[in-house]
Order: structure tokens, then sequence, then C-alpha cells
């Protein structure tokens, strides 16, 4: 079966922040080692956004390697030893071929923090830096197999919406994606200033995908302070953030306002869709007469025409959310070299015995491409040219 990644990720190398910076904004943006020549810290202006020398249980290269974190294969891994994937395309192909997986829509890592950083000028030089690299160094090996996902500094919407556009002009990007956070000053995804960038991805016609991490940034995270515990934390602030940033954009009437826009939902599993739509719809159309509240499209018809959710390949609910708000609303998602994945990726949903071959076939492939707008000859030429194969058909 055709295996299409809804969303995987590239690990942004020191390179970066020493080669693809504006020579400008280089004294700001700094790289510092240690005895051994191994990277401590890098900072974003006085954003410290990687971290080797903070105390823990794990290294940094742990939890950019799949499977690091688990139970005995803690490595104390540096961050420079992280998954070669993550750093270079060619490897990260090798990793695609023993998977059969054709191609991969790659979110950045680093990337997603740039809401936090407040300096226009720095937010606007890290965010070219981090895509410049990805265009012009790791996905520019095989541009119709590594589809990469723009790096946005989006606590500035203007600049925002001029780098998507630069990006898919320029290299092909196939989206953009920030986090579901409310911006360090408190303004949310549904402030009026961000109508610029919803305009310009449906013009474009590419997606913005909502991506949350556990690490705040100065950022609160919904439910962050109920917990004393990573995994907790990690399990609570994922899903929570998207639902709210859904009901926020749908409440200030963004869908309304750009029927053609497409919101992905990724890393915060798939099964709190069908009860938070149908929750929102309820009080949406129960309340309207005293909140005013009165779109002309229901919740559910919102979600189901212009949003995704991502999920892994063991999530039991991911069926249900198929029959519930339609095939095309997963899309499987590796997260590869992120710790929460470990090969074989796409095993666990080829082998499931709870879904017909057609709701795999849509989550594995199908939704991905629909909602990404991915020509799928064109992925499968390419990579059965690149690998000396049969051009597969799509089922």
């Amino acid at each position: 079966m055709i295996v299409l990644d809804g969303d995987g990720h590239m690990v942004e190398p020191l390179e970066v922040w020493t080669r693809y910076v504006d020579p400008k904004c280089r004294d700001r943006i700094r790289v510092t080692y240690d005895r051994d020549g191994w990277m401590e810290k890098v900072f974003i202006g006085d954003l410290l956004i990687r971290d080797a020398t903070a105390p823990r249980s794990w290294g940094m290269g742990d939890a950019l390697y799949p499977g690091g974190l688990k139970e005995g294969k803690v490595k104390y891994r540096h961050f420079e030893e992280a998954h070669p994937g993550g750093f270079h395309g060619k490897d990260r192909l090798a990793v695609h071929d023993a998977e059969d997986i054709v191609a991969a829509v790659i979110f950045p890592s680093v990337g997603m923090y740039l809401s936090s950083v407040t300096d226009r000028q720095l937010a606007v030089a890290s965010a070219r830096a981090i895509n410049d690299w990805a265009g012009q160094a790791y996905a520019a090996v095989a541009p119709k197999e590594l589809l990469m996902v723009a790096s946005l500094p989006s606590h500035f919407p203007e600049e925002s919406a001029a780098e998507l556009r630069r990006t898919v002009k320029e290299y092909g990007f196939v989206a953009g994606t920030v986090r579901p956070t409310p911006f360090l000053d408190g303004r949310l995804l549904s402030d009026p200033g961000y109508e610029v960038l919803w305009s310009a991805a449906e013009e474009l016609g590419v997606p913005v995908c909502i991506h949350n991490s556990n690490l705040d940034y100065g950022v609160k995270q919904a439910g962050a302070d109920r917990t004393r515990t990573w995994g907790i934390r990690h399990a609570i602030v994922h899903p929570m953030e998207g639902m709210l940033a859904f009901s926020s954009l749908y409440e200030a009437g963004v869908f309304e306002r750009h029927p053609q826009l497409r919101i992905g939902f990724m890393e915060a599993s798939c099964g709190w869709a069908p009860f938070w739509v149908e929750r929102l719809h309820e009080d949406c159309e129960g309340l309207a007469h005293l909140t005013g509240l009165r779109h002309k499209r229901s919740v559910e018809e919102v979600f189901t025409t212009q949003c995704v959710v991502g999920c892994e390949g063991d999530e039991r609910m991911a069926p249900i959310v198929q029959q519930l708000l339609g095939l095309q609303s997963v899309v499987w998602a590796s997260d590869f070299p992120h710790f929460d994945t470990e090969p074989p990726f796409s095993r666990d949903m080829r082998e499931r015995n709870d879904m017909t071959p057609e709701q795999k076939a849509a989550c594995l492939y199908r939704s991905s491409a629909d909602f990404y707008r991915l020509d799928l000859d064109s992925i499968l030429q390419a990579n059965a040219a690149r690998r000396g194969i049969a051009v597969p058909v799509a089922a």
C-alpha cells in the first residue's frame, strides 16, 4: 500500500545559525560549544532555543531519535547525535525506502518556536534561515518526495504571510505552520491581525498547520499548570491547545471569511475531534440566540470541509473519526525522527483489522494528498525513478 507521511520533521543543524542566517543578525544568533566541541546552547537574541546543559535524565539527541526516550534506549546522545535523517535529506530517503514511504510532508523542529521571538528582524532572519536551508539543502536531493512546511515568524502576521508566499513560490513548500498557543502579548490566532496570513494561504492554495510543542518558551499552555510531570504535560498540551485553536478560529468567523482555507491539527491525536465538534455544535446551535454566534455553516460542516487531524498508526479512534467526520478527516503521521515514533512506522496502520482497505488507504495517503493538494502521480513517478522500481498504482 502506498504510504505518504502527513507529518514528519527535520532537525535544524547548527549550520542554519552559522551559515544561513543574514550576516546582519549573526552576532545576535549564536551557538556555544563545550570543550569537546559539542553544542551547548543556541540563542536567538535572548531566547535560549537549544540547551544541552540543562539537567535531565536523557540527552537532547535522544529526543530527536526514534524511540530514543523509551526505557532502555536512552543513550544520552548529544544534539549532533540525533538521527541523521533529521539533518540530511539523503539519510531520510534511506529510511523512506526501507518503509516504502513515497513522500513525506516535513515540519521544522526549532521553527515551531519562532512565535516566541518578538524581535522582528531576528524572527524574520531565523525563519528565512531555516526555510532556505530546508529548500536549498535538505529537500533539494528529492524535492518531489521531501515536501517542506514553512517556518513562520508568527508573532508578526504580515511577515508570516510574506514568508509563506516566498517559500511556496521559491521552493514549492506545501504549507506553513504555527503554534496554537497564545502569543506572548496575549493575542490568539483568531486576532484580526492574522487575516493577512489566512488570506495568503487561501490565495496560494496551501494549508496552515497547527502544530504544538511541549516546550513553552514563554507562552502559556492550556493545562500545563495542572501537572508536575513531563509525560502528563505532553499528553495534555498538544490536544488541548489544538481544540482551543479550532474553537477560537470558528468563533471569530475565520472559516466563514476564508471558505477555501485549510487547517490541519497535527501531532495532537485524532480522537478529540468528534467529541469537540459535537460539543461545539450543540452549544453554538442551541445558544446562538444568546451569543449572537450565527455562522452560515455548522461546526461539523466547517471541520469536515476545511480541517484534518493527524494520527499515529495505532490510535484506536482513527476509524471512528473517519466514520463520524469523513474518510478525508484523518492523515497518518510518523513524527520521524522525534522520540515518539519507531520503525517500522506504518506497520501499525497497515496491519490493522478494525479498518477497511478504503479507510487505511485514506489515512495512509489519500487524505494527505488531498489536504496538501499534492500531485500524487508526480510523486509516485519521482519516487520510482529514483529507486529504479515500477511506478506503484494508487488503489
